[in-house]
């Protein structure tokens, strides 16, 4: 098993969100993802409370084939608070402290699904505990998804 069950902090995620599938819908859309970054991106120095260089996907509602709930994408980044941010323009999501369960996947986004599926394998052959349906994929700068080798971690949320 290449994860590890860990603690970490609160975390106060900005961004912006999209809808990958709405509830009923079992085809999933990805077209809005790339947009999101792009506009994200272009507003990402006018935050001045922004910690460290990391960015973030949270991933809602896609870990279980349960398609009454939507799944949602959201493109964000880490500050220290929601001071000051204009929450009409900006997703605020904060979690934590808790538990998460963080594995490291190489190769681009489009194929994580194989490591995450992997993964969970290898937490039920163990008494695993039940996990929140969320997954914060953790981007490094100078990321780059079009390098076969680049590598990003995963932390999937477990249940309190």
């Amino acid at each position: 098993m290449s994860g590890a069950i860990e603690e970490f902090p609160k975390l106060y995620l900005v961004g912006l969100k999209t809808i990958l599938r709405r509830a009923g819908e079992s085809h999933t859309n990805r077209s809005g993802i790339a947009p999101l970054w792009l506009k994200m991106m272009a507003e990402l120095s006018a935050f001045k409370n922004r910690v460290g260089t990391d960015r973030y996907a949270l991933i809602t509602g896609d870990l279980t084939d349960q398609s009454s709930e939507p799944a949602l994408y959201y493109a964000m980044f880490e500050v220290t608070d929601f001071e000051g941010i204009d929450p009409q323009k900006w997703t605020l999501v904060d979690r934590g402290p808790g538990r998460w369960y963080r594995f490291t996947h190489r190769g681009p986004p489009e194929t994580v699904g194989h490591t995450v599926s992997r993964e969970l394998q290898e937490l039920s052959a163990q008494a695993r505990p039940p996990l929140k349906n969320e997954e914060l994929f953790i981007y490094p700068e100078g990321y780059d998804r079009t390098d076969p080798q680049c590598k990003f971690d995963v932390a999937l949320f477990l249940a309190d």
